[in-house]
């Protein structure tokens, strides 16, 4: 994974050949969480870290990200299905930035959910996540937000 100093609103990763900018809006993010927890729910599958995407698969991640769109009529395929959570679980898993803690912030607020449950949810536990890397990101959790819901707080891990 590249290694930057990605701000609040930028953030990517180094895939393959590609670049993937994550989506900046809290919104669009919570709207792809939503979407991939309900693909995990109906695969019940384990979930493995790609080690490679293919890149057909990858073009329409990136398009999804940037333009929106119905995901399950986009991903056709239960094989490319299965690669788009892949792909979303390895980023939210390697990532552990401020964009996944916006979407956590986020979701736990709209559920009222605990921190746990929604780790849960997105497949990041124990198993896949140190507890230094989950210490982490319960410190991002706690970051000072504004009035716009961007986090203001900048580091590099």
């Amino acid at each position: 994974m590249a290694r930057g100093d990605p701000s609040a609103q930028e953030l990517f990763l180094l895939t393959s050949r590609k670049r993937i900018r994550l989506p900046k809006s809290a919104a669009k993010e919570s709207e792809l969480l939503a979407e991939l927890v309900d693909l995990l729910d109906s695969n019940k599958r384990e979930i493995s870290m790609p080690d490679l995407i293919d890149d057909a698969v990858l073009e329409k991640i990136i398009h999804y990200w940037e333009h929106g769109g119905d995901v399950r009529t986009m991903f056709s395929s239960s094989d490319e299905l299965l690669q788009l959570v892949d792909a979303a679980i390895y980023l939210q898993a390697q990532s552990l930035k401020h964009d996944l803690a916006i979407v956590i912030e986020h979701e736990i607020c709209k559920d009222s959910k605990t921190v746990a449950d929604v780790l849960e949810r997105l497949g990041l536990i124990h198993e896949t996540l140190t507890a230094e890397e989950e210490q982490e990101l319960l410190e991002l959790l706690r970051l000072v937000r504004t009035p716009t819901g961007m986090l203001t707080h900048s580091s590099s891990f």
